[in-house]
C-alpha cells in the first residue's frame, strides 16, 4: 500500500505504523520503478541494462583518469570539484522558480530535534557515510603508489 506520510493526517501515521507493508511514494517509485525488486532470493529479477551501463561508465571514467597517473589527476580533480557546482546551482535556479518553493525551503531549514533521539537517523548517517567515502578508496591509494620510495621517505620525514 501506498501511503502519503508526509500528510497531516494523524490517522495515516496510525496505518503506517501498524502497516508493516505500507510504504512512502519515494519508497515505492525507487523500490518498483527504479531498481525493479523482486519479491524474495528466489526470484532474482533480471538484469537492469540502465543501471550496470551507468555503474560501468563511472567505473570506465574512474580507471581512464587513473591509468594515465598523477599528471591526469589534476585536471580530473578540477572537473570534479566544480561540475557538482555547476549541477546544483542550476537545480537550485530551477528549484526556485517552481509554485511552493518557499515552502519547501521552510521546511528544510526547520529543525525537528526529536529526530536526533530516533537511532535510525544516526544509522542512516553513518550508512551514507561509509558509502559515499567507500568508491573513494582506491582513488586516495593510489597516487600514493606512483611515488618512489625515497619520496616517501622525504615525505615521513617532514
Amino acid at each position: 500500500d501506498c501511503v502519503d506520510v508526509n500528510s497531516n493526517n494523524s490517522t495515516l501515521r496510525g496505518i503506517v505504523e501498524d502497516n508493516p507493508n505500507a510504504s512512502t511514494p519515494t519508497e515505492e517509485y525507487f523500490n518498483r520503478n527504479m531498481l525493479k525488486i523482486s519479491t524474495g532470493i528466489d526470484d532474482i529479477g533480471s538484469v537492469r541494462w540502465e543501471l550496470a551501463g551507468c555503474l560501468l561508465l563511472a567505473w570506465l571514467i574512474v580507471f581512464s583518469v587513473l591509468i594515465k597517473g598523477v599528471k591526469s589527476l589534476g585536471k580530473a580533480v578540477w572537473f570534479t570539484a566544480l561540475f557538482p557546482y555547476l549541477i546544483l546551482s542550476i537545480l537550485l535556479c530551477f528549484g526556485l522558480s517552481l509554485d511552493g518553493a518557499m515552502d519547501g525551503i521552510r521546511y528544510y531549514i526547520t529543525p525537528n530535534l526529536s529526530r536526533l533521539w530516533d537511532i535510525q537517523v544516526w544509522a542512516d548517517a553513518a550508512m551514507q557515510i561509509f558509502f559515499s567515502l567507500g568508491p573513494c578508496w582506491g582513488s586516495l591509494i593510489h597516487p600514493r603508489t606512483l611515488t618512489t620510495i625515497q619520496q616517501q621517505h622525504i615525505a615521513s620525514m617532514l
